[in-house]
């Protein structure tokens, strides 16, 4: 296979997108497609080499698997490498249990179906995962191990046959891939199944090249590479966190990639540009600097805590491809050449490689291997975060219910989102001691109101609209002589200012509309809770430390590094102001963490310098246990006020 320079130029224009987008640059916000654009690229490298060997009746899988390793793995386990003191001295015990067990995934290729199975609505986040950005690597590596035996098995069968059998794979992954980007985004994300069709463009463009030339009009050829690098760059831009993918969206950068290295040939406008000798370089160290540039960015946001400057943050950046640099130099370079490294050397290199990541990993995980001053910072999520509709699998919607009946004393339903599963451990507490009758029914991340519903990628979740029917049309209109006092507990500030959910007969588009559709739904579940007369008090949201534009993931990550967090009561207030405003008009009343967690001037998470969050609006389990006290001071209140108002 001949050297394409505009290849290796394509590979910076993938690389240094996702870089930046990691990096938080808002003009970057699609830069994760880089990822796409790399998928592309390896799909045409590879099955390049393995067709061309296989016409010529050499091709051995020993071979291929040697090259592989060569390639992936001695950058691979040196970026490794130096994360693990690292990740021993910041990381506190949960995200250092977390990272063992991603050595592991990292080393034995499964990465992608680990972070699959860790994402979820109660995991740190993203932005705190050194290895995360492996993810891509695992999906090539699973690719590299199914293609070539694929074709090994149908080549006999001809060309014909083999384009037809990749041409239904690929339209079965296209298909399950647009259809999970929207209904099972997470693992439509990370899996095999719904990314090898953007490898087999690659494999397409490489079975086309075989067989016949570049096409020969210098002007065709200018306007579809054009073309493709505009499709390429209006991805980078055009597209954010909010765009399902990869769904039909992700045809725009990958079909743009395609273009590029079928017509992005010598003399064109693209190709001189993807050919400049800077831009080719960093294209030779991209694999590294794709290695180096989450473990930097994510180590430094632990260590300094405090918001980066957008200088700070290029600086990294540069960084990263310095380190890129010195892996490519001294590590890849040497690895790849046969002189220096004999096959038996990177065979035996790479077992030794994965199983002392593995060993060690595993005993990360175990907490055989300890963090370095972590002893009193575990922090643990509430068991009863797993208790929510519709995992719960209980039919009458309560996923926990107390079924005795104690006569003359209060009976509560709680109804509630995220924020309540991280409160049950109290409430349960007190109900026991004051012989409470206590129902749950918490949905994550669906805001408890009637008639009500967050947003999807721009669309109503359909599942938090059918658990606000199931819970206020059905089963309350049939169990409200059951219930003394129904308690709505949600995320309210945060659906009302940021513009996540609205009312399911008042549908919103923009933030603005979302946040005024939200104040309506309120309104509307006041009006239908008291025309069926059933007594209800709201939970106001306790303060949350997103407010500052940074992420928390655990407030003992300042504590481990001798900071604290909070927020100026002052911004709390701001924060509560819709809130208020509502409870005020509709003459409703509700419970407020103000006095537990706030003085005159601040609002903190810490109480006797012990965090009681887990991140920034939860709390963690002995957050909610130590908030027994609280609840049955409510409680009290409660029983003691015949028309359940404060």
């Amino acid at each position: 296979m001949n050297y394409r320079s505009e290849i290796d130029g394509l590979r910076a224009l993938a690389v240094l997108p996702v870089i930046l987008f990691h990096a938080g640059f808002k003009w970057f916000s699609g830069g994760f497609i880089g990822v796409d654009v790399f998928f592309v690229i390896s799909g045409y490298l590879i099955s390049t080499i393995i067709i061309s060997e296989m016409a010529e009746g050499k091709f051995s899988l020993v071979n291929f698997y040697e090259r592989r390793a060569r390639r992936i793995l001695p950058a691979l386990f040196f970026v490794m490498l130096v994360c693990l003191p690292f990740a021993w001295l910041w990381l506190l015990p949960s995200s250092l249990r977390d990272f063992g067990q991603s050595l592991v995934g990292v080393t034995t290729f499964s990465s992608n179906i680990l972070f699959w199975l860790e994402t979820g609505y109660f995991v740190a986040a993203i932005e705190f995962k050194p290895l995360l950005h492996t993810w891509s690597l695992a999906v090539e590596e699973q690719y590299y191990i199914l293609f070539p035996l694929f074709l090994l098995l149908t080549w006999k069968l001809g060309v014909r046959w083999v384009l037809t059998f990749l041409f239904i794979i690929f339209s079965i992954s296209l298909g399950f891939a647009h259809w999970g980007a929207f209904n099972q985004p997470i693992p439509t994300f990370y899996l095999l199944p719904s990314r090898v069709w953007e490898l087999l463009i690659g494999v397409f463009l490489s079975f086309y090249l075989q067989h016949k030339s570049y096409l020969k009009s210098h002007n065709i050829n200018q306007i579809l590479s054009l073309l493709g690098l505009g499709m390429i760059i209006y991805s980078i831009i055009a597209f954010d966190e909010s765009t399902p993918f990869p769904s039909l969206y992700a045809l725009i950068p990958t079909v743009g990639t395609g273009l590029l290295i079928l017509s992005a040939v010598p003399n064109t406008i693209v190709y001189k540009l993807l050919s400049f000798a800077p831009i080719v370089g960093v294209g030779l160290i991209s694999y590294s600097a794709y290695l180096w540039h989450q473990p930097i960015l994510v180590f430094a946001r632990l260590r300094l805590l405090d918001e980066m400057s957008d200088i700070f943050i290029i600086i990294l950046c540069l960084f990263s491809l310095i380190m890129g640099y010195f892996s490519w130099k001294f590590i890849e370079k040497p690895f790849r050449s046969k002189k220096k490294t004999s096959r038996n050397t990177i065979f035996i290199f790479s077992v030794i490689g994965i199983v002392f990541f593995s060993v060690v990993g595993f005993f990360i995980h175990q907490s055989l291997i300890k963090g370095h001053d972590n002893e009193d910072l575990v922090n643990k999520w509430s068991p009863y975060v797993s208790c929510s509709y519709p995992t719960s699998g209980i039919e009458n919607i309560l996923c926990l219910s107390n079924d005795k009946e104690h006569i003359g004393n209060l009976r509560v339903l709680f109804i509630g989102d995220s924020l309540l599963n991280s409160s049950m451990d109290g409430i349960i507490q007190a109900g026991r001691k004051l012989e409470i009758n206590i129902d749950f029914s918490p949905m994550w991340g669906c805001p408890a109101l009637y008639k009500t519903t967050n947003m999807v990628f721009g669309k109503n979740n359909l599942i938090c609209e059918e658990f606000n029917q199931k819970i206020f049309e059905k089963y309350l209109m049939n169990e409200k002589e059951k219930y003394d006092i129904v308690i709505l507990y949600s995320a309210f500030n945060r659906y009302l200012n940021d513009g996540i959910a609205g009312s399911t007969v008042d549908i919103c588009k923009s933030k603005l509309d979302c946040s005024k559709s939200f104040e309506n739904s309120i309104f509307q579940t006041i009006k239908f809770l008291k025309k069926n007369m059933i007594n209800h008090i709201f939970v106001k949201q306790m303060p949350r430390y997103e407010v500052l534009n940074k992420t928390i993931t655990d407030p003992n990550v300042y504590k481990k590094f001798g900071q604290s967090i909070k927020i100026k009561f002052d911004t709390y207030k701001q924060d509560s102001n819709i809130f208020e405003r509502i409870m005020s008009e509709s003459k409703s009343s509700f419970i407020s963490f103000e006095d537990t967690f706030c003085d005159e001037n601040f609002c903190s998470p810490y109480i006797e310098n012990k965090s009681l969050y887990i991140n920034s609006d939860h709390f963690s389990y002995s957050g909610s246990t130590y908030m027994k006290d609280f609840w049955l001071e409510i409680f009290g209140k409660i029983k003691s006020n015949n028309d359940y108002s404060f």
